[in-house]
């Protein structure tokens, strides 16, 4: 108990400086000692003092664990130098979920004796050590009954009354004894016991004999790590379990295994630029693998001179965040080039061209997009137009649409030559046509050297209907008070152009036809004297009507 009363001293005393911990750790969870109890590997979870260990992007851990009787237990590159063997960085690889390295109790890096040379080494992969023979062990597959005289049990025996635990030596081939009585009473004549014997044990001098790992399976640490140097008396900590019933190291993003991610990058845009003019180019990164990049990664913008890459320089980096499993992330950088053709791409997880990149993929030969061609040269001001139709009946309406080039944006001024007006000055432009026709427009943009003809625009009258034409006209309720309301609905069927309603009291509006028909349309009119309304379509006789009376007032006398 002294040497581990000392240890938990120690803990306090030696104090790292804990710059990563908690929330921005990718590693959470306990392990269990049967020495030192348990172990926090991230504070969120448990564990008191702000605490944390990670995995990067490219499986380096770092960070600082915790116990509360030896004390900070290190991962950190920077104290792992001078390892018992192997590679000393603590190590984790996705692909596989090996653990591979070693971690460090910083209590038992000092020279007290009570560590016994340990040094608070704690390997995360090992065993297969040089093995002696020079301790007993149980072997519980022999238990046997033994009576004096029996000369038919097998060897090796118990002698009777041998004392509990005394070797047997010549008698028993090397092997000793524990003696207890035969709970029943099968043996007729001298006194009965049990044997069970004990034979040699294989003592590890420089490990454990049988291989042990931490390993992950998916985001599920588990496995053992070794912290007692050759054998327990020369440490503290012995086995450390990362999963067992009811606790476990629990990891999340790049510190879980299964899934491989891989990074590609898309062409680049615009394909055109001005000389001497910023410009920002685009391309689009994509991680088409099942596992998150797990943290942030660069992006390499390139250079060259014809699209085998010759002459490739780099533009510069931006720095992108955690990409998910499928997602996309865009990558911009504002590049300045000189008049000519030049061709551009993007590089994933690369900081310069000789980098090979912080993340491990499945892939990593696809992480640059194609060289795309990139036209560099002096615009003057232009200026383009379209038209959302070519070819429309009688009644339609179009939108003209501007798209400025070079220098030339904002106002415009759209110009029909028929003396159609009222466009305004924005980008876009609408016409309703009411006769049959061709019709133009023009643009003009500012400056008023750049425009523009835009796709003139046929008109014809639309085909004639087939059926016959009828139409319905109601009021709702058609008996009114004076200074109340009625609801007029009207329909039409085989109607070429619209229908129009008219009213005694003045009123008349028109509704078009959509493929023959004249929808539903209700309208609400206040009524103060008798009103007569009357229904015509394609402009041709009164095909319905309606009258809307008013109830009179009776004044009793």
């Amino acid at each position: 108990m002294r040497p581990l009363f000392i240890l938990w001293l120690l803990a306090f005393l030696v104090v790292p400086q804990v710059t990563n911990a908690g929330s921005s750790d990718n590693l959470s969870g306990w392990a269990w000692s049967s020495t030192i109890g348990w172990v926090s590997f991230n504070s969120t979870t448990g564990g008191g003092v702000n605490h944390g260990v990670n995995v990067a992007a490219n499986g380096l851990m770092g960070g600082y664990a915790w116990s509360p009787n030896v004390g900070w237990i290190s991962f950190n590159s920077s104290q792992l130098g001078g390892c018992p063997s192997g590679t000393c960085q603590a190590r984790f690889d996705k692909q596989t979920g090996a653990v591979t390295g070693w971690a460090r109790a910083l209590a038992g890096s000092g020279s007290s004796i009570q560590t016994g040379g340990w040094g608070g080494w704690i390997q995360l992969s090992g065993g297969g050590g040089t093995v002696d023979t020079a301790r007993w062990k149980l072997l519980t597959s022999v238990n046997t009954k033994i009576c004096s005289d029996d000369t038919l049990l097998q060897k090796p025996l118990c002698p009777q009354g041998i004392v509990d635990g005394s070797s047997s030596d010549g008698y028993a081939n090397g092997y000793r004894c524990k003696v207890h009585a035969y709970p029943g009473n099968a043996c007729v004549g001298q006194g009965s016991v049990y044997g069970i014997v004990e034979d040699y044990e294989s003592v590890v001098t420089t490990g454990p004999a049988a291989a042990y790992a931490v390993t992950a399976n998916g985001c599920e640490w588990q496995g053992n790590a070794w912290g007692g140097g050759p054998s327990l008396q020369n440490g503290v900590i012995g086995w450390l379990s990362f999963r067992g019933s009811g606790y476990g190291v629990t990891g999340s993003g790049v510190a879980c295994a299964g899934g491989t991610l891989n990074l590609t990058a898309s062409g680049i845009t615009p394909t055109t630029a001005t000389p001497g003019v910023a410009r920002a180019f685009t391309s689009t990164i994509a991680n088409s693998g099942p596992a998150a990049t797990g943290g942030s990664f660069s992006a390499l913008f390139q250079r060259a001179t014809d699209a085998a890459g010759s002459n490739a320089v780099d533009l510069g980096t931006v720095s992108l965040g955690t990409l998910t499993p499928g997602g996309t992330v865009p990558a911009s950088l504002n590049a300045t080039l000189s008049a000519g053709t030049w061709y551009l791409r993007t590089c994933a997880d690369k900081a310069s061209s000789s980098d090979a990149g912080l993340i491990t993929e499945s892939s990593e030969i696809d992480n640059c997009g194609p060289w795309t061609a990139v036209t560099v040269s002096s615009v003057g001001a232009g200026v383009s137009c379209n038209v959302s139709s070519t070819s429309v009946i009688v009644g339609s309406t179009v939108t003209y649409t501007a798209s400025p080039s070079g220098t030339a944006s904002s106002p415009y001024r759209w110009v029909s030559p028929d003396g159609a007006g009222g466009f305004g000055s924005g980008s876009t432009a609408s016409r309703t046509f009411s006769s049959t026709g061709m019709y133009g427009m023009t643009v003009e943009a500012t400056p008023s050297s750049a425009s523009a003809t835009c796709p003139y625009v046929r008109v014809t009258s639309p085909a004639a209907c087939t059926s016959s034409l009828t139409a319905t006209l109601t009021a709702t309720p058609s008996r009114v008070r004076s200074g109340t309301s009625t609801t007029l609905t009207w329909t039409a069927s085989g109607v070429n152009t619209s229908c129009t309603v008219t009213g005694t009291d003045g009123f008349t509006q028109t509704t078009s036809a959509t493929a023959c028909n004249v929808p539903i349309t209700n309208v609400t009119r206040s009524i103060n004297t008798q009103s007569t309304y009357s229904i015509s379509c394609d402009g041709g006789p009164v095909l319905d009507t309606i009258t809307v009376n008013v109830i009179p007032n009776f004044i009793e006398f």
